[in-house]
């Protein structure tokens, strides 16, 4: 029975779903408003019903338990923050929330309260999160197929494409609004912050593309090795012609895609974009080039990439440069500014935080610098969620990626198969260039892209740990 004639209703549900995810998130603005969110969390529930019903919740290969247990525990950290807890306890973990709830007269005085600063906010962003999670293991467990690995990717490269081309045409023709239709504050309108695509922020759409990028380059370097493998047969049927052929297409057509969003990352002149991508590419390349059997097909690329990334920088560097010097001047709002006063929250609120979601509520008390502006975000993920979940919260990340980075590298030395060994490297690099992103910005606080993130490194680890070398060679499509 082949692969198809094997999907079951639940399989279409499942590969559906997650499809549906990846093109409609970052078309609906990032899903950055309520609607769009709870719309995306609505189809991962559904999503994660079916693989449920299907699978008996038995987890794949692709979960290792102690990635599991911390992936939990970090769910339920934010729940311990939404119950009402004794004063004294309250006091014990986090005085000088008690100190707040007596000056503003709140729960404190009937000696209950929650950990967090604003119940609501934590249970959205709970929910949040938790379809972020629910959604890497569904990845994570159910793709087993090479089919499933590529297609998902080649969905994924095809949207990011799809947004670089819509950038441009919006860019070309802009008229103060996004899709031509939903207009953006003035000062956003200005002709300098235009290559956004359907984000509201430039910096967002740039850290989506630094994360689709990398893995083009998995599929054009694969392809490459299919071509070569092709050509170097003896034999040159009709079947050997048409594959070269096709990988000659695929070729062009990935090649020219990752062009296209390199060359959107560098034109959205987004500093924290371009660092990102620089991350997620170096971290691409020294992947490849440690293992010989992707070196060769590397070698390759590497003189037609330089040749490219060259002609970008030519054709773009004196804006991008501009971009970087902005960085001292001293009448643009400062990210340290916001991270020296988001230091006070840490140091009160040091071991539970303010509670999941709570930056916005919690920075006002704090806020020394640029006071008649209003800041949702830290500009700094990690320093957001120190702030939101304390040192605990803190803790429970860096194992979680321990702990991920543990299952999946290794499994990665230990293949041969070359499509996993790129699609691997391509899925860690994206991961890499959002997590530096990071350091600058609120990425993981849009909802399109860390969806994306949480799909990437699900795929990433199925490959490295789920998809096994078939009878074929490599070179199968």
């Amino acid at each position: 029975m082949s692969e198809k004639d094997g999907r079951t209703g639940y399989d279409r549900i499942i590969e559906g779903g997650v499809q549906v995810l990846v093109v409609a998130t970052p078309l609906a603005f990032g899903t950055v408003h309520d609607w769009s969110s709870s719309v995306m969390e609505i189809i991962v529930f559904i999503v994660f019903g079916a693989w449920s019903v299907k699978s008996g919740l038995r987890f794949g290969a692709g979960m290792s338990w102690p990635l599991l247990a911390l992936l939990t525990a970090g769910l339920t950290l934010p729940l311990l923050q939404i119950v009402p807890l004794p004063a004294g306890i309250v006091r014990l973990v986090s005085p000088s929330l008690v100190d707040l709830y007596t000056q503003v007269g709140a729960p404190g005085q009937e000696g209950w309260m929650p950990l967090s600063m604003n119940t609501r906010a934590t249970i959205e962003e709970w929910f949040r999160i938790t379809a972020y999670v629910l959604i890497f293991i569904v990845v994570a467990s159910h793709y087993t197929t090479t089919g499933q690995v590529k297609k998902l990717c080649r969905t994924i490269v095809a949207v990011g494409a799809f947004l670089t081309v819509f950038a441009a045409l919006q860019f070309a023709t802009w008229n103060g609004k996004l899709y031509w239709v939903f207009p953006v504050r003035e000062e956003l309108a200005a002709a300098g912050h235009r290559f956004w695509g359907p984000y509201i922020n430039r910096n967002h759409f740039a850290g989506y593309l630094a994360m689709v990028v990398p893995i083009a380059y998995a599929l054009f370097l694969h392809r490459i090795a299919v071509k070569q493998q092709a050509s170097s047969r003896q034999s040159q049927g009709f079947t050997q012609q048409l594959l070269i052929l096709t990988s000659s297409v695929s070729l062009t057509v990935m090649g020219l895609s990752s062009i296209a969003m390199i060359a959107a990352i560098f034109g959205s002149f987004s500093r924290g974009g371009i660092v990102a991508f620089t991350a997620g590419t170096a971290c691409f390349s020294l992947m490849v080039l440690s293992r010989r059997s992707t070196r060769s097909v590397a070698g390759a690329f590497a003189p037609i990439a330089a040749i490219l990334l060259v002609s970008i920088m030519a054709l773009l560097w004196p804006r991008v440069e501009h971009r970087f010097e902005a960085i001292t001047d001293v009448e643009r709002i400062k990210r340290f500014d916001i991270w020296k006063d988001a230091g006070g929250i840490l140091y009160d609120f040091p071991i539970l935080g303010t509670g999941l979601g709570t930056f916005r509520f919690a920075y006002p008390r704090y806020q020394t610098e640029n006071t008649a502006l209003q800041f949702d975000h830290a500009e700094n993920d990690y320093l957001e969620l120190a702030t939101e979940l304390g040192s605990a919260g803190v803790l429970l990340a860096l194992g979680t990626a321990a702990a991920y980075l543990g299952a999946v590298y290794p499994a990665w030395r230990q293949r041969k198969n070359r499509f996993v060994l790129l699609l691997t490297a391509g899925g860690i690099a994206s991961c890499c260039a959002l997590a530096v992103h990071g350091a600058v910005d609120f990425n993981f606080r849009i909802p399109a892209n860390a969806l994306l993130f949480s799909i990437i490194a699900g795929i990433t680890i199925a490959t490295a740990r789920n998809v096994r070398s078939a009878k074929r060679r490599d070179h199968a499509v």
